[in-house]
């Protein structure tokens, strides 16, 4: 972030907690600040908690909670937490995909290629090809690519997030067709 950045993200918390310093939405705002503005992620977790006690079934609060648990390398809770953020919300495909992700670091692959179907059902793929994406690098990662290149290729070449793209290239690359892929992304 850059420093004006980060100080306008200051001016607001500060004006948040002159308004209401003990409220759960100033708590989850300074959780905020503390996880992406400074990686204090002690001091994250620590006001995310706070904001929880006031508000124990925010999904969007245990899901942040959650996110500075699996970067502090506590897996157990941080899984525990994102089954508790789906069981609040199951539509919520963000949530799906996180709860994925922690059963990937976890290398529960199975469990996470079913959760990643699961949160394409709640978004299809041409609106949000992350879920499926998130999919087949699972898939790649198991070395199952028979089944990765089938879904790679459901995968759009003209998406807006990075990691869709990549996991497209990843696949010809493992495929050894780079060719291909470079001839289709020319095409994009």
């Amino acid at each position: 972030h850059t420093p004006e950045v980060l100080a306008e993200a200051r001016q607001a918390l500060e004006q948040a907690q002159r308004l209401a310093p003990d409220a759960a939405e100033t708590l989850a705002a300074e959780g905020l600040y503390q996880y992406w503005g400074l990686a204090d992620y002690e001091q994250a977790a620590e006001r995310y908690a706070r904001a929880l006690q006031a508000s124990p079934n925010s999904s969007e609060w245990i899901a942040m909670l959650a996110h500075v648990r699996r970067r502090q390398g506590r897996w157990q809770e941080a899984l525990q937490l994102d089954q508790r953020a789906v069981e609040l919300d199951p539509l919520n495909s963000n949530y799906l995909i996180n709860l994925g992700a922690t059963l990937r670091a976890l290398r529960r692959y199975d469990e996470a290629i079913r959760i990643f179907d699961r949160a394409g059902l709640a978004v299809p793929v041409a609106d949000d090809p992350v879920p499926l994406a998130q999919k087949v690098l699972t898939e790649q990662i198991q070395g199952e690519l028979d089944l990765s290149v089938r879904d790679a290729e459901r995968l759009p070449l003209d998406c807006d997030d990075g990691m869709v793209l990549l996991t497209r290239l990843n696949q010809w690359h493992l495929q050894k067709d780079t060719a291909r892929g470079i001839a289709e992304v020319r095409q994009v």
